[in-house]
């Protein structure tokens, strides 16, 4: 596997991959709400545009979104570490681990991911109420 090394942290090929397409949807994520709160006119003109055949950008945009997650469900050439982990074959025990510091540890990244969990739907909801 190329690996990518940056002071103390080794970036793989994939980690690269999915921050950069981070980079590109924060920044499309970004230009949007700047144009919605700036010219929302403008931004509701160009999404209801009509295109040839009936078709507008907010079809457009729908296809790319089924076409994401219909490529979620069957992954291509670069299997992602949680593919791995959830087959049974790649599974490697270890010896002498303290079961009281695992749990701990997987209560904290629990707790973790309830914090996002509200911290997003509190931005759904920010969202929510721009948009009505």
């Amino acid at each position: 596997m190329k690996t990518i090394k940056n002071d103390s942290i080794v970036r793989t090929f994939m980690q690269r991959r999915y921050l950069i397409n981070f980079g590109v949807r924060l920044s499309i994520f970004l230009i949007v709400l700047c144009v919605y709160l700036l010219k929302k006119e403008f931004l509701i003109a160009c999404m209801t545009f009509k295109l040839p055949f009936g078709i507008n950008p907010l079809h457009i945009l729908w296809l790319g979104f089924m076409l994401m997650m219909l490529g979620h469900l069957r992954p291509k050439e670069i299997i992602t570490m949680a593919w791995g982990k959830s087959r049974a074959d790649n599974f490697q025990e270890v010896e002498g681990y303290d079961s009281y510091q695992l749990l701990k540890f997987v209560q904290d990244m629990n707790f973790k991911a309830w914090l996002v969990l509200l911290v997003w739907f509190c931005l759904n909801a920010i969202i929510g109420y721009l948009y009505v």
